[in-house]
């Protein structure tokens, strides 16, 4: 049984998102880049055309049909259009420029272009086609998409609809609340039936939904009456209502978004901007009336947003977890993955990244001189197992410079992956991760950029950066030290690192240490809630101990890294002191009580040069007697003139001795 039979002439609105060649996702998906052709492009617009009859077919007459595609090929997107209008003149293209009015202009959108149409068309139809909405990548944000908007002329009389006979449906139960009970001796159908009636006597005002049920796996849809899907191929056959666990009725989301607040026993409303709002849309239990007990219809500013159940004072969160964001890097849920911390999040980046790479031929990566040593590090283990590693060099600021890059992706064109850290360790110096990127893209590389000096500090947006993996840290935003994640791009494909469980989706096997992930997100909250206000004082602060700094030592002192700036993190101050030992000047500030650090960590007992000052300046007697200090919000000018005399003293003291 085809669609087309089975709805002649039904659906109210049909959007038709059309196979397309696809430059639109060039960036997005390699594999796009690798299918175009001149030849595909004739196909889809063939194909579009059977798709659009199909639709125009099963579209009640005043209804609406929305095409998009995301190609910018004239053949795919007008000349499509203008050859649907042409083979169905009960058809009209609706005008969307003058529909959006000064938003058109405001939110960059481009008219359709009938001058691209090449094919032989009635005029009439062809100067509709600016009514038609282009979407291009260099006036807003996104890939580039073509929209237009049919509808289909009135006809009187209606034309009958033909009904195939029920299939797996449950014809006594339409609409009635029978069989109720603990869920009577019947089968499967009929058992979560009853107890979906059940929870509605308990949980819904008035009637239940009118309908006929469905069963598909463990699932319980409702179909709308006189529908029946026999022989036809649904991914839901209509109203997702919940499934029945250990003899519960769990509601399902779809059933919470159906409701109106009044038609729910219980309803909690929240203002859509308050912070009640946002930890409910980032899956946390929030406090609620001591009163309320059982199933609560959640709802902002009156409108339906999902479940929870309460109980205690707190209602437990049932907000679907693919439908939660995490804000701070305004990424999907599903695209997170829990780690122990940075380091693991880095391995996992480049050794599973790295041999998914392999796989097509593209074994090589390409890091920087200056990157933490678990990048580094990591990197060396790769070598070791045969993959070639090149190491970009910096400036004296630390800076790694996009045409560096382009010029080593471009000699190297076995490259399939990239890690470049967004901000510095050491230095704080803020890399240009959005042309960096970019560019990795362009050639067809996997983009990898360890984010833990910046996550929290500095904006990230997965839809305006183009990275693929992102590493993060919970303890440099005051969360717990153990914890971090792994950003994955929904699309790439690498492994897990640690083998065992299913956990997080199947990309990181072991019990997640659920405290930890609590602390975070709190960390995470106060994070993005504070940040402005936090680096607003910490710039100051920086400021203030750069010239403290450069008053104490007119001479003798090196500033390391790009002066205090939009190019610097907020909290982060690099000072080297020539022919001093870095161990000897952090022994003298701690005895004083003042916390900082040197470079690298120590190994052997005897402290590292800075691998950081080595890549920046070449000097290692620089290297060796370099100080890094970390600057908080609750940190005061006090503190400053405190640490920056004892500093002073210290220096002084050591040269002396030396």
């Amino acid at each position: 049984m085809s669609p087309m039979r089975a709805f002649p002439s039904f659906f109210d609105r049909i959007i038709v998102d059309a196979p397309c060649s696809g430059e639109g996702m060039f960036k997005k998906e390699q594999a796009a880049l690798d299918m175009w052709s001149v030849d595909n492009i004739r196909l889809c617009h063939l194909r579009q055309l059977e798709i659009l009859d199909s639709a125009a077919k099963m579209l009640r007459y005043g209804g609406t049909l929305v095409y998009s595609t995301c190609t910018f090929a004239p053949e795919e997107d007008e000349e499509t259009i203008a050859a649907f209008l042409a083979s169905h003149p009960e058809y009209a293209l609706q005008d969307l420029p003058g529909m959006l009015g000064d938003d058109f202009a405001r939110f960059g959108f481009t008219a359709g272009r009938p001058d691209w149409c090449s094919i032989d068309v009635p005029e009439k139809i062809r100067e509709k086609l600016s009514f038609a909405v282009r979407l291009f990548p260099h006036r807003l944000r996104g890939e580039g998409h073509f929209v237009a908007r049919l509808t289909r002329g009135k006809m009187t009389p209606s034309l009958p609809v033909k009904q195939v006979p029920a299939g797996n449906a449950l014809e006594k139960g339409r609409g009635k609340k029978a069989g109720k009970g603990k869920h009577a001796a019947a089968g499967p159908l009929e058992t979560s039936w009853s107890a979906f009636q059940n929870f509605s006597d308990e949980n819904l005002q008035g009637a239940a939904p009118v309908g006929t049920p469905v069963l598909f796996g463990s699932e319980l849809y409702l179909l709308p009456a006189d529908i029946q899907l026999s022989g036809l191929k649904v991914l839901r056959p209509g109203l997702d209502l919940g499934t029945l666990q250990k003899d519960r009725f769990v509601p399902a989301h779809a059933l919470a978004l159906s409701l109106r607040q009044e038609e729910a026993v219980r309803a909690m409303d929240l203002s859509a901007d308050s912070e009640e709002a946002s930890r409910y849309l980032h899956g946390e239990a929030i406090p609620c009336d001591p009163s309320l007990k059982g199933w609560v219809l959640v709802t902002f500013s009156g409108y339906s947003a999902g479940w929870g159940r309460a109980a205690g004072g707190m209602l437990k969160n049932h907000y679907p977890k693919g439908l939660r964001r995490p804000e701070s890097i305004h990424a999907d849920f599903s695209e997170i993955i829990l780690t122990s911390g940075g380091s693991e999040a880095d391995n996992q980046a480049l050794i599973a990244g790295l041999e998914a790479q392999k796989r097509a031929g593209k074994p090589r990566l390409v890091t920087s001189a200056i990157e933490h040593h678990a990048v580094l590090h990591t990197a060396d283990y790769l070598r070791d197992r045969g993959f070639p590693v090149t190491i970009l060099a910096v400036d004296s600021a630390g800076r790694i410079h996009p045409e560096d890059l382009e010029n080593v992706l471009t000699e190297h064109p076995d490259t399939g992956l990239v890690s470049l850290m967004w901000a510095n360790n050491e230095v704080g110096t803020i890399e240009p991760i959005e042309d960096l990127s970019r560019i990795a893209k362009a050639h067809g590389c996997l983009f990898h950029t360890d984010a833990v000096q910046a996550y929290g500090k500095l904006s990230i947006h997965a839809d305006e950066v183009p990275f693929d993996l992102l590493s993060a840290s919970a303890h440099k935003i005051g969360g717990p030290k153990g914890t971090g994640f792994l950003y994955i791009r929904r699309g790439v494909e690498i492994g897990s690192l640690i083998h065992g469980g299913t956990q997080e989706r199947g990309r990181r096997a072991g019990t997640e240490n659920v405290p930890a992930a609590a602390g975070f997100a709190a960390a995470v909250r106060a994070a993005e809630a504070n940040r402005d206000t936090w680096n607003e004082r910490e710039r100051a602060l920086q400021q203030y101990f750069a010239e403290a700094l450069i008053c104490a030592f007119p001479e003798g002192m090196r500033w390391n890294g790009e002066v205090p700036g939009d190019r610097r993190l907020a909290n982060n101050i690099s000072v080297s002191f020539p022919g001093l030992s870095t161990d000897a000047i952090l022994m003298n500030l701690d005895l004083a009580g003042i916390a900082a650090s040197g470079g690298s960590a120590c190994t052997t007992g005897l402290p590292e040069p800075s691998h950081v000052i080595l890549a920046m300046t070449g000097d290692a007697e620089r290297a060796r007697g370099t100080v890094r200090f970390t600057l908080g919000p609750e940190n005061t000018k006090e503190e400053i003139d405190r640490t920056v005399s004892v500093l002073k003293e210290t220096v002084l003291r050591l040269r002396a001795l030396s």
